[in-house]
């Protein structure tokens, strides 16, 4: 049997190694406190209450209350009355005491309720019981202390009235009716949490990082160790006496259709004091299980359409769970598709809370911010119905000057792009035991499936997509090696492969005439592997923490790729980024690294990245021509103007092996290969 931790953490001098919490999921350094979040009387005017509590909900997702109705004497008893309930001896409380969640109404367990699961414990004991009707569930508290049921009882009715005066707050700031909520908050609560003192906070957790499932909660602490995330920062939160600090979980913003947010927030430590929180929790009532969630109808309109689809809430329940009891560090994969399948849903947990794992968020100075990001107006659009001189000239300049441009009637059908881009969605909305099977983080394994980059372990900071990746050219050789589901999975790719592959071989063509090298230049040794890469980028919480790709140039000669009708493609020209903007059925064609080598630096690869947004999810196909791996790659000999090359040889697979190194990152790639004057 686990032991509560009260039972012997007393005098203890280190961590125990099942409690000492991954590196990444610690507290960190010191956090300070947050003195923005806003402090509200209920006793001023209630219009100024309904704004005040409205601008905090979208702006925090949490505040705090005072003048509200409780007593400061009944709020204190309380605390004194929970201190008492866990000092007493172990035999007394295992009455209720349980190691597994149940159907029990009361139960008092040692970190969290799947303990025997869970591979590292929190520092914490948590007394759970449902509370309402008090009449009903009162029986099954603990019957010691001998006041716990008369004085539990009073406050828990009490709380009730707060909970849905400030219920009825936000429901007219909201301008829906007044008893909106009265319907999803019959449930109701109370997880009271003890941290005894740690011998090192910085090694371990009172609750790691989450939000809240329910509807809305109300905590009372009478020291600190809240903390809350904003704008990718932990914050604390002052414990300010007879308060109560009001949280907002995921069906209030589910409800509201993103107007409000529920907030991400987590509990630490100190070395000096026992801390114990008192949470009441209103939410629908799980024992009826056909209460059902969905964004009021009053808030769904032309200019902020439907986010959320409606859910049964104990469904909603199982996927909430489910996420937060696996590990969120060791396997991204099975994280981010199972956030991949149920973003195209709108139902899961981490998609509605608006908030990013912190290991997916960019440093500042990296990520995409709030500032907007304008639509390049002179990206090159080049159809290749005109003359091939014209078409020539056109492509030329564009790969001097942007490193990119756009082509239509490019020969592939727009029947064949729409098939292909409908059956890889198909792809990634399977279930995950399905694309499990292809998951590899194994960098020599031909066709594999992988979140972030098949580097994810190593990675600091992981990327917002899912990507499949497998070789096509020769057709024969490879697909057979390809997923088999979609059944027409193989037949339609196999189809698209050799239509693009042939594409890419005419714009290298038309780029040779411009170069002026000589005929069959780009022969099979340059151009004899192909490789498909299939990137899904899930709708995400927060767009300005996070990439989809980072700023990069592609390693291999020349890429295609279809946007597939949502934006996310940005170039960086001229020291700023511009949107590129998809246009249907046209195909971006980019210039690798090979080609600026190639050229002896007259033509340009251009750096990209791609970015994430909150309305939907985005996949694109992308097609690699680049050089067999032993091919020797140098400046054409008719490209050195001076008789001096500006690149040195190389083999492309040495090449590589720096890409990787580097990162992606130009500059430094360039410099390895440049030679010195």
């Amino acid at each position: 049997m686990a032991l509560l931790v009260t039972s012997w953490s007393n005098g203890v001098e280190s961590v125990p190694k099942d409690y000492v919490m991954p590196p990444e999921r610690r507290a960190g350094d010191f956090v300070t406190l947050c003195k923005e979040i806003p402090v509200i009387d209920l006793q001023n005017d209630r219009s100024e209450i309904v704004q005040l509590i409205l601008k905090a909900c979208q702006e925090f997702g949490i505040f705090q209350v005072i003048n509200h109705g409780v007593s400061g004497k009944m709020m204190q008893d309380m605390m004194a009355l929970y201190d008492e309930f866990f000092n007493l001896p172990v035999e007394d409380k295992l009455g209720v005491y349980s190691e597994k969640r149940g159907n029990k109404g009361c139960m008092l367990y040692t970190s969290g309720s799947e303990y025997a699961k869970e591979d590292v414990h929190l520092w914490k004991d948590t007394l759970r019981h449902v509370c309402h009707p008090v009449e009903e569930h009162s029986p099954s508290w603990p019957d010691k202390p001998t006041r716990y049921r008369e004085e539990v009882g009073r406050y828990v009715v009490e709380v009730r009235k707060v909970g849905f005066k400030i219920l009825d707050l936000i429901a007219e700031g909201l301008g829906l009716n007044e008893g909106y909520f009265n319907g999803v908050s019959q449930g109701q609560t109370m997880a009271i949490n003890h941290y005894p003192p740690c011998p090192d906070p910085s090694l371990a957790m009172g609750i790691s990082e989450h939000t809240d499932i329910n509807l809305i909660t109300f905590l009372q602490q009478a020291s600190y160790g809240l903390q809350i995330k904003k704008d990718g920062k932990w914050m604390g939160v002052d414990p300010i006496p007879n308060a109560f600090v009001v949280n907002l979980g995921c069906q209030l913003e589910i409800i509201s259709n993103g107007k409000l947010k529920s907030v991400e927030h987590r509990g630490v430590l100190n070395s000096t004091a026992s801390r114990t929180s008192i949470g009441t929790f209103f939410g629908p009532d799980p024992k009826l299980v056909d209460v059902v969630v969905e964004p009021a109808k009053e808030l769904v309109t032309s200019s902020n359409p439907q986010m959320f689809k409606s859910h049964r809430y104990n469904e909603f329940k199982a996927d909430y769970f489910a996420f937060y009891s696996k590990p969120r560090t060791d396997n991204g994969y099975v994280i981010v598709t199972r956030r991949a399948k149920k973003n195209e849903e709108n139902d899961v947990a981490v998609q509605t809370t608006k908030v990013l794992p912190e290991n997916y968020i960019f440093p500042v100075d990296e990520r995409p911010g709030s500032v907007e990001v304008p639509l390049c107006q002179n990206i090159p659009l080049i159809d290749l119905s005109q003359s091939q001189s014209q078409t020539v000239q056109e492509i030329l300049d564009a790969c001097q000057e942007f490193g990119f441009f756009q082509v239509i009637n490019h020969g592939v059908s727009e029947d064949l792009i729409d098939d292909t881009m409908k059956v890889v969605k198909e792809f990634f909305n399977m279930p995950i035991e399905e694309k499990e099977k292809l998951y590899s983080i194994d960098p020599t394994k031909s066709c594999k499936l992988y979140t972030s980059s098949y580097n994810y372990t190593n990675e600091e900071i992981h990327f917002w997509r899912d990507n499949l990746r497998h070789p096509c050219h020769p057709l024969d050789k490879w697909v057979h090696l390809w997923p088999e589901k979609p059944t027409n999975y193989r037949d339609v790719i196999g189809k698209y492969s050799l239509e693009v592959r042939e594409l890419s071989l005419r714009m290298l063509e038309l780029i040779r005439e411009g170069l002026g090298l000589e005929p069959g230049y780009f022969g099979e040794e340059l151009t004899g592997a192909q490789l498909l890469s299939i990137n899904h980028y899930p709708r995400c919480q927060d767009p300005t923490l996070t990439l989809g790709l980072p700023k990069h140039a592609d390693p291999n000669l020349i890429t295609v790729l279809t946007q597939g009708g949502v934006y996310g493609l940005q170039v960086f020209k001229d020291g700023q980024w511009y949107g590129v903007e998809p246009l249907p059925h046209a195909f971006v064609v980019n210039i690798g690294h090979q080609l600026q080598i190639i050229s002896n630096g007259k033509l340009r690869s251009a750096e990209h990245r791609a970015v994430t947004n909150s309305r939907e999810a985005q996949t694109t196909i992308v097609s690699f021509v680049h050089p067999c791996q032993d091919t020797p790659i140098e400046p054409a000999k008719s490209m050195i103007d001076t008789g001096v090359p500006l690149f040195r040889p190389f083999k492309f697979k040495d090449f590589l092996k720096f890409y990787e190194e580097k990162k992606g990152d130009t500059e430094a790639m360039m410099e390895v290969y440049k030679l010195k004057p």
